[in-house]
């Protein structure tokens, strides 16, 4: 194999996920003892007991900090998966409440709040997304995923005008051939907007694409409401004979009234 070629796929893989450690997977989702944890629901029922039965304690407001004292063998059916029941403590209240309504990953912005959890129906996986404003207020996105393995970021606007955060769904592509790459969305204040994804593919040496967004905080000199989309690809046609053919794009799109322009820049490519 072209070792040029594959130090480019390796670092292709790797752009996206670099020091990035917050990877989910839903086989492996659970709280640890001492583990502090955002609650997820809003006026969530804080019980004496495991069950839906037992006495309400409290009311736990959507990003309530709760430590988790342990976990039980009691599940509860929430959002497609047995959710575990865990002993929390909430303030100077102690009592039992469903995992799925804690959220799975908390990231804070200024004095905005991302939280993020998991959503199935059947084989399909979802996320969802609760942008938790300073005053308590909230709204949610929920995003259908390509796949369940991912890893979660929130940002601020990046330098780009018109948008307040930026919430990056990375993919983890754990195999040759299995896409990775992310999904952009952009919050204005008023909703989450899905704004474009981008692909990193690299199939055991023979294929490998790579395309990227760059921000007005990354270039100098790009305007504040431009993003630069950046795709590089290569594909060896013949190894015997080192026949390479590389393509490498790149062009300026433009948010606008809630909207990447061109919408069809892919389609002309």
């Amino acid at each position: 194999m072209n070792k040029l070629f594959l130090t480019i796929a390796l670092w292709g893989f790797s752009f996206l996920f670099a020091q990035q450690d917050n990877f989910f997977y839903p086989e492996r989702m659970g709280f640890s003892k001492g583990q502090k944890v955002s609650v997820f629901g809003d006026n969530t029922k804080l019980r004496q007991a495991p069950g839906t039965e037992a006495e309400v304690v409290a009311l736990l407001k959507i990003g309530q900090q709760v430590e988790v004292l342990e976990g039980t063998e009691k599940t509860f059916s929430f959002n497609g998966f047995d959710s575990p029941w865990y002993q929390v403590k909430a303030g100077d209240k102690t009592g039992y409440v469903v995992g799925g309504l804690l959220a799975m990953w908390t990231e804070s912005v200024g004095e905005r709040r991302f939280l993020f959890n998991y959503k199935k129906s059947g084989d399909d996986f979802s996320l969802l997304i609760r942008v938790l404003e300073y005053d308590g207020e909230y709204l949610q996105k929920e995003v259908k995923l390509d796949h369940p393995n991912i890893s979660l970021h929130a940002y601020d606007h990046k330098g780009l005008s018109g948008i307040q955060n930026i919430v990056l769904i990375d993919y983890s592509a754990e195999a040759c051939g299995m896409e990775g790459g992310g999904a952009y969305l952009f919050y204005d204040g008023t909703g989450l907007h899905e704004a474009m994804s981008v692909s990193v593919i690299g199939d055991g040496g023979v294929y490998y694409l790579h395309e990227k967004l760059i921000f007005p905080e990354d270039s100098v000199g790009l305007e504040r409401n431009k993003i630069i989309f950046q795709m590089d690809e290569e594909e060896v046609r013949d190894e015997e004979s080192n026949w390479v053919e590389r393509h490498f794009m790149t062009i300026e799109l433009k948010w606008q009234n809630g909207k990447i322009f061109p919408e069809d820049f892919r389609k002309k490519n």
